[in-house]
């Protein structure tokens, strides 16, 4: 049988190590959309940051940023923080046959009590496209909008097909039409499909057609023979499908559709320095408890593309 001083010198030194491979080595949603940073705020706001571009992107092997905060808009009113707290009953650390069967539990419960925190951003991502017709983005207009303005131009451009438009192939290729022609920050042409990864995101309500669309050799829904072009317009894989799209979670409430560039319009901006502590309580329950700060911004227009599908 182990004692607490055996559990404190086996786990003590692991906590912070398994809780950051969790979060490494998890697939939320929110990976495949968002660029992701990392900064020295912690537990403060984040403001309004003037400007446009991405964000600044850190590695884990990459020095912390240094007063540069993060470009783009703060969607919430204040710094989200996530508490998780992992309980290991001493019924389960006192019989371990061993300190890697112990070990193992351990990183199991952590597992399944940081699954909410990755759950919660994806929340806030997924709140982000599906309102973006009312989210305010850099530029002063909604994240969706059909008036985004060129520097020095009197010109504007649109991410947004602004009457009702279903998922369907001609839909889709004007959609792809739109994203072509739309310019960078000094209006030249912004070649958003050549130089980014951009993928079909819709509800469960637009799954089929979707597959179909992106997936059909020839021309959906056709006898014809010839090729499908959708194939060939710079969309990536398959398409992403979102229930989290869907206010009640049942495909049924959101027929709108997007195309997105993966970690470009959206990003989670984590403080640097979560805290961690453990501790035995009254009943021998040893204790892994943490806080993280993060909030989920939006960094570039460009980065999404928005079809009302209603």
């Amino acid at each position: 049988m182990l004692t607490k001083d055996e559990v404190l010198d086996i786990l003590d030194p692991n906590v912070e190590q398994v809780a950051y491979d969790y979060l490494a080595e998890s697939k939320p949603m929110w990976k495949t959309i968002a660029n992701e940073a990392r900064t020295e705020v912690i537990n403060s706001e984040l403001s309004m940051i003037s400007g446009l571009g991405k964000a600044s992107e850190v590695g884990d092997d990459d020095p912390p940023i240094e007063n540069k905060p993060v470009q783009g808009y703060k969607a919430s009113q204040r710094q989200r923080k996530f508490s998780f707290d992992v309980p290991i009953p001493e019924s389960t650390w006192r019989f371990a046959r061993s300190a890697d069967e112990l070990l193992s539990t351990f990183s199991g419960a952590t597992a399944a009590m940081l699954r909410p925190v990755n759950s919660r951003v994806d929340n806030l991502v997924a709140d982000l496209i599906a309102n973006a017709e009312s989210k305010t983005a850099p530029d002063g207009q909604n994240f969706a909008s059909a008036s985004h303005p060129i520097p020095n131009s009197s010109s504007t451009w649109s991410n947004y097909l602004t009457a009702a438009k279903t998922l369907t192939e001609a839909n889709l290729q004007a959609m792809i039409t739109k994203i072509n022609q739309c310019p960078d920050l000094v209006g030249e042409p912004a070649e958003l499909l050549m130089n980014n990864t951009a993928r079909l995101l819709v509800g469960p309500a637009n799954e089929a057609i979707a597959r179909r669309l992106l997936k059909s050799m020839g021309l959906p829904g056709t006898p014809n023979n010839d090729i499908n072009p959708v194939t060939q317009m710079g969309l990536s894989g398959d398409p992403l499908v979102w229930t989290r799209l869907d206010s009640n979670f049942d495909g049924l409430d959101n027929n709108d559709w997007y195309i997105i560039m993966e970690k470009l319009g959206i990003t989670v901006v984590w403080a640097l320095e979560p805290e961690f502590k453990t501790r035995f309580d009254n009943n021998d329950t040893y204790h892994f408890t943490g806080k993280f700060w993060c909030d989920v911004i939006i960094t570039e227009p460009r980065g999404l593309w928005f079809a009302n599908g209603s």
